[in-house]
């Protein structure tokens, strides 16, 4: 089965493809019963945030250009604001990273050509003459400015992260709750791009083995139990997730059916092929606080 999610005001599309075809119809038969199929983001301000990561990331880039090309004769690509979203760009930026940092400083060769002044003449006062090749990694140290250096890494990874769980509710506000009239099998671990999230009081059958409650000493078991009108949408790979031998020795022990953490519904299958684009067709719709529903196409 396929469906998609459509944007007010922009029209803007995303296709899916069912991983749970029942569940997908008898939520979407609920909301529209209930004339509730409308979502929108719970966190107001993800797409300032989206602004501000791409921004300090530029900002660092420039900074670290103004300072890197002395020692390296190299600097980093910059962007403009939404090519930032591009994971060639970032996963290239990642790469330039890690890479640089094993690169080899040559003392001597640095000070004749800077005249044997400024920077060049200062890294050379800091080593021994036997000294006379160091890693751009080990300099960095040296010079203080790994801390500055790391933070190229730390905003590549934010701004990835942006994409992995983007949460949505009723976009009224409205708290909707349907009963869950489905064998919870259908729970996984796997990772979808389409989900209902948990939202809900209590926690799975899954989390209270990851947090400790091994002899299911506490009541507050909620294994979606109910359907809520709370939904996500994840950039991340579609992966088959099977769960751990140690979850399902526990639920043995305890004689209860293993099952997941995730009630997915649905994979956008040219992900892969179309990554920027969605990413940019989010934070574009996003920004606009457009709204969407779903639809079986």
């Amino acid at each position: 089965m396929k469906f998609q999610i459509v944007f007010d005001n922009s029209g803007d599309l995303i296709d899916f493809v069912s991983v749970n075809p029942e569940v997908l119809e008898y939520y979407l038969d609920q909301l529209n019963q209930r004339n509730q199929n409308s979502f929108s983001i719970q966190n107001k301000s993800w797409a300032n945030t989206v602004d501000q990561r791409i921004e300090q990331l530029h900002m660092i880039l420039d900074s670290v250009n103004s300072w890197f090309e002395e020692l390296t004769d190299w600097r980093y690509d910059m962007f403009a604001s939404e090519k930032y979203l591009d994971q060639h760009n970032l996963n290239k930026l990642h790469a330039d990273w890690v890479r640089s940092q094993g690169q080899i400083y040559d003392i001597d060769t640095k000070r004749q050509q800077h005249n044997f002044s400024g920077t060049a003449e200062r890294i050379h006062d800091m080593f021994p003459d036997s000294e006379r090749f160091v890693t751009i990694g080990n300099l960095l140290s040296k010079l203080n400015k790994m801390s500055e250096y790391a933070d190229i890494n730390q905003n590549v990874h934010a701004l990835e992260m942006s994409f992995n769980q983007i949460r949505f509710e009723m976009s009224n506000g409205s708290w909707q709750q349907f009963p869950n009239i489905f064998d919870k099998s259908v729970l996984t671990n796997d990772i979808a791009n389409f989900s209902l999230t948990f939202n809900h009081l209590g926690r799975t059958l899954y989390n209270k083995f990851v947090y400790f409650d091994l002899d299911l000493e506490h009541d507050d078991e909620n294994s979606f139990d109910e359907l809520l009108g709370c939904v996500g949408i994840s950039l991340l790979q579609p992966q088959t997730i099977p769960l751990s031998t140690q979850y399902q020795q526990w639920c043995s022990s305890h004689g209860r059916k293993p099952f997941g953490d995730n009630l997915n519904l649905g994979n956008i299958p040219d992900l892969p092929d179309r990554l920027t684009h969605y990413r940019q067709l989010i934070y574009k719709n996003l920004k606009s606080n457009n709204n969407f529903s779903i639809h079986i196409t």
